[in-house]
């Protein structure tokens, strides 16, 4: 909600530019400390990051603290990750899944092209999706929700491992 609150002021003029990078860059610091401290998570990891021409990832990195704190592996690659790198990135991590964001209306196409980059690269790797316009990312792409918290546990329990079935 305080983020919210100096994105407004911004936005009706009453803090500079300047003041809301500094709020942003201030939180975004606190975040990569927080994810730091989580721990390296287990398994394959997931690969994070937002689509190409998309720099807002004070959601995205919040969402990386919380995937390593439900213990997934994760490497986070940030914002504006051109569509090539994403590829490159999945195959040398031998990624296990992708989140990326849509934050405005305008990003939904650019996730969606890092979904079909990811499926061009490396059929049949899930690709998730957060932010606001989630939902105008289409299929295959799946949606994260709008609870950070709540999405990183349901990854976390999509992506754990089935339990072994009795021999009976």
């Amino acid at each position: 909600p305080a983020l919210s609150v100096v994105g407004h002021a911004w936005a009706s003029g009453r803090v500079s530019v300047a003041g809301e990078h500094l709020v942003a860059h201030s939180v975004l610091r606190r975040l990569a400390t927080a994810y730091e401290a989580a721990g390296r998570g287990t398994g394959q990891p997931v690969v994070i990051g937002n689509p190409p021409g998309v720099h807002h990832e004070l959601g995205l990195m919040a969402f990386a603290v919380a995937a390593r704190r439900a213990g997934l592996a994760t490497l986070y690659l940030g914002a504006d990750v051109p569509l090539e790198a994403w590829g490159d990135a999945v195959r040398t991590a031998d990624a296990r899944a992708v989140v990326t964001s849509a934050h405005q209306r305008r990003d939904a196409s650019r996730a969606t092209q890092v979904a079909q980059q990811v499926a061009a690269d490396a059929p049949g790797l899930p690709v998730w999706v957060g932010g606001r316009y989630q939902h105008l990312v289409p299929a295959p792409a799946r949606p994260l929700g709008h609870r950070i918290g709540d999405a990183a546990r349901l990854l976390a329990e999509t992506l754990a491992p089935s339990a072994p079935e009795s021999l009976a």
